[in-house]
Order: C-alpha cells, then structure tokens, then sequence
C-alpha cells in the first residue's frame, strides 16, 4: 500500500508576480509574459484571452473606484 502526501499550497498572482504559500512560507518570483501565458494556459488551463479580457474589466473597474472614492473623499456634506 503507498501512501501519498497531501500537499497544501496556495499560489496567487499580482503584477506578473507569482506568490507561493506552502507550510506558512511566501516565496515571489517575478514572470516573464512567456511565463505568465504558461502558468494561465498550461497549469492553471485558463484560456488567454478570457483571462486579458477579465483583468482589462478588473482593472477598469478598480480605475472606476478609485476615481469614485477620491471624489467623494474631496466633497463637503
């Protein structure tokens, strides 16, 4: 009988970074854009261009609130 270790490790990206949780770690390592395209497409099986199109909304949208929240921090009640 062979017993598998169970693996916990968390991975998030920001700015073409790669962070990796493991056992209460962090480690970073900054992506090439052929890097980044193979992380998406090949080990997370994302297609290309959804993802573009999701991080064009998402950064529109944060662009969107940022504009808001500096506007409202500026006005008188």
């Amino acid at each position: 009988m062979s017993s598998e270790k169970l693996v916990n490790e968390f991975l998030s990206f920001n700015d073409n970074v790669l962070k990796r949780y493991f056992q209460g770690k962090k480690s970073e390592h900054s992506l090439t854009s052929s890097e980044l395209a193979y992380w998406i497409t090949e080990r997370f099986c994302i297609d290309r261009k959804m993802c573009q199109t999701a991080t064009t909304i998402f950064n529109e949208k944060t662009s969107k609130n940022k504009l808001l929240l500096n506007m409202l921090s500026k006005s008188s009640f």
